[in-house]
């Protein structure tokens, strides 16, 4: 949160109407802040805004010069109320309006297999097997014999939460045995990054 506030800071400070805070209402009659972001002057004065602060931090960091980069980055994330947009008095709003942070969530991919007979395709899982009439145009279960037409892939989608996270590991990793590689490969780097 701090470092995304940093760099809001760099952006207003570029100025030339790059970015514009107001304070507002929010549809279910709260206070809100609506954030403007001019989309022509991202690359005329964003680019070379960011360009210049991210070029300073790192020659601070190359030189080793701490007292510089500390200096320039607490002016930055300092939080206060002496100059637009009064940030201090838009602290409450934003913590009033804060949401967890989002999950990135990864998809599972799985191969089965498409099966059919003489009268209806056949499309099975590890659950059913479901067929769709040409005719009737309507899926039913059947639990006739089978022939193998070939693998299809399947996409499994997870909520963004810590279920879903959860759920996305253990169905991608099911068994153990992902830890024992893991723990095969650190004991392999150890000498590496030992004195």
């Amino acid at each position: 949160m701090n470092g995304r506030y940093v760099i809001l800071r760099v952006m207003i400070e570029a100025g030339q109407g790059l970015i514009a805070i107001t304070k507002t209402t929010g549809d279910d009659g709260k206070e809100d802040i609506h954030l403007k972001l001019d989309r022509t002057k991202i690359l005329p004065v964003g680019k070379p805004a960011i360009g210049n602060f991210l070029r300073k931090l790192q020659v601070y960091k190359s030189t080793g010069d701490v007292e510089a980069a500390t200096a320039m980055y607490g002016h930055y994330s300092e939080v206060h109320d002496d100059e637009e947009p009064h940030f201090l008095s838009l602290r409450s709003v934003v913590l009033a309006r804060k949401t967890p942070r989002k999950m990135m969530v990864q998809h599972n991919t799985t191969v089965e297999t498409i099966t059919t007979n003489s009268k209806t395709k056949q499309y099975k899982d590890k659950r059913c097997s479901m067929s769709l009439h040409k005719k009737q145009k309507k899926m039913v279960i059947s639990s006739s014999q089978h022939s193998t037409i070939g693998p299809t892939v399947k996409l499994q989608s997870y909520e963004s939460s810590a279920d879903g996270l959860v759920q996305s590991f253990i169905d991608r990793f099911p068994t153990s045995e992902v830890d024992d590689i893991l723990k095969e490969l650190m004991e392999k780097d150890q000498p590496y990054f030992t004195n």
